[in-house]
């Protein structure tokens, strides 16, 4: 038998999405309950993953303009939409780690009666009725990175509207106009009228605390770093075939290659990309 201290769980507990609308911490302390019943007990609890959504029912997905990329301002990689019938239903920013998904919930719910009912009787509202949602899925690797504890269940319980908080403010936001980018202080553009309303959700308390990422320490030289990569670029170039004095040529090869590699490896292979970036950053940082 595996012991409390391996990094694989005895027991894992997923809470499905519909169990979840009904009290998803009220199920878990009935689990843990029914587990100690049995003669079972925690030794340690640790969140793999959440998924945090709010409603806004008597809303038109269309009139979002959620779409328009331009509008947005986020700290994800990845800005994608997904549709139906050639119209748009929703979109994603971000990525496994870390991803906010918009899309139409009275739509999705259609798809299965069984569903609609239950989340309309849920919003109170008549069949039909247009309502979208708002959801992020943030996994472990993420929910570790934050100043506030957020590792057991109880911590999420009390600090669900400070992570509400750090998504719809310092991680995603919707803008009233399109951003100019080339503007320094394209941060401060007004937000839209719809995340004005998104970031008014309350879960638990409107007493949300300031949720930051953990402050790191830079542990590995970047002059060293610098070095060995200038010294590999070198050796590219000087392979290429360039002239000692071709200085722009020798600078321009390798500005390409570089992009086109590390765009095509991101692309292409991202699992492996992520999983040897984030062994990188943990070998380059140390918290504190």
């Amino acid at each position: 038998a595996r012991t409390h201290e391996s990094k694989i769980p005895n027991c894992q507990i997923e809470i499905g999405s519909v169990s979840s609308q009904e009290g998803a911490f009220v199920i878990y302390r009935e689990i843990l309950g029914w587990l100690e019943a049995f003669g079972f007990t925690v030794d340690k609890e640790i969140v793999g993953r959440v998924d945090l959504s709010a409603d806004f029912i008597n809303m038109e997905f269309a009139a979002l303009d959620a779409g328009n990329m331009d509008k947005w301002i986020f700290r994800g990689r990845d800005f994608d939409t997904c549709s139906q019938d050639r119209r748009l239903t929703g979109i994603y920013i971000g990525s496994s780690r870390l991803l906010m998904r918009i899309y139409n919930k009275s739509l999705e719910t259609r798809r299965n009666k069984t569903k609609e009912k239950f989340f309309y009787d849920l919003w109170q509202c008549k069949p039909g009725t247009p309502v979208v949602r708002v959801e992020f899925q943030i996994r472990r690797v993420v929910l570790k990175e934050f100043q506030t504890p957020v590792n057991t269940p109880k911590e999420l319980e009390e600090n669900l509207d400070s992570l509400w908080r750090y998504l719809t403010e310092d991680w995603v936001r919707q803008t009233e106009e399109k951003v100019d980018r080339e503007n320094k202080n394209h941060q401060r553009a007004p937000i839209s009228e719809f995340w004005q309303k998104v970031r008014s959700a309350v879960f638990k308390s409107r007493a949300a605390k300031n949720l930051r990422t953990i402050k790191k320490n830079l542990h590995k030289n970047l002059h060293a770093l610098r070095d060995q990569a200038r010294g590999c670029i070198l050796n590219f170039a000087a392979a290429a075939g360039h002239d000692v004095d071709d200085f722009y040529g020798i600078i321009n090869t390798c500005c390409d290659v570089l992009a086109q590699d590390l765009s095509r490896y991101m692309k292409e292979k991202y699992d492996d990309f992520a999983k040897i970036f984030e062994i990188r950053r943990n070998e380059c940082y140390v918290n504190i």
